[in-house]
């Protein structure tokens, strides 16, 4: 890769947290995998060097290196009675994927409530022969209804399991 590389410092204490994280049983392969360069780009490492010395991809090791230096010099920037203190969770932290990744819902929050609205009424207001809703036939009277193009009936569980007692029930008793 082109360009100079970070060098990253690491007083004693944080040095050992990170080769904590690495030497444990309980951190992922990433998380461990992400120590170690870390700790290789404290000790000078360039990431040509740390690719042949751990099989690690060079633009990975780069990657990782960047965004932890980053994150550390930002973090020594902070006022030292404001900032958290160094520990383990939050070297973990740091080193762990950044939130936004994977797939966006395809289901917005207005259709999930249009959704738990239909599972509130009665399958009977529908012209549906039941006494309650099933998963399958609530996401087969959503997509009717036009509510969404298409859902899964497993989503529509999903959507429910937080909210069963106001499913529609049949009202029981004398009156």
């Amino acid at each position: 890769m082109s360009g100079k590389a970070v060098r990253i410092e690491l007083d004693a204490c944080e040095a050992a947290i990170v080769q904590k994280i690495l030497n444990s049983r309980t951190f992922g392969c990433d998380l461990q995998s992400r120590a170690r360069i870390v700790l290789a780009a404290s000790e000078g490492l360039p990431s040509i060097e740390i690719q042949r010395q751990y099989g690690i991809e060079e633009h990975r090791a780069a990657l990782w290196r960047n965004r932890f230096y980053q994150t550390h010099e930002h973090w020594k920037q902070l006022d030292p009675t404001l900032r958290p203190k160094m520990n383990e969770k939050l070297i973990c932290l740091w080193l762990s994927n950044r939130a936004g990744r994977g797939r966006k819902p395809q289901i917005t929050p207005e259709q999930k409530a249009m959704i738990i609205a239909v599972a509130c009424e009665s399958p009977t207001q529908s012209g549906y022969p039941h006494t309650h809703w099933t998963v399958r036939l609530l996401a087969q009277e959503v997509i009717k209804r036009g509510i969404v193009e298409y859902i899964a009936f497993q989503t529509v569980g999903s959507f429910l399991k937080g909210v069963r007692m106001l499913i529609w029930q049949p009202q029981c008793g004398n009156g």
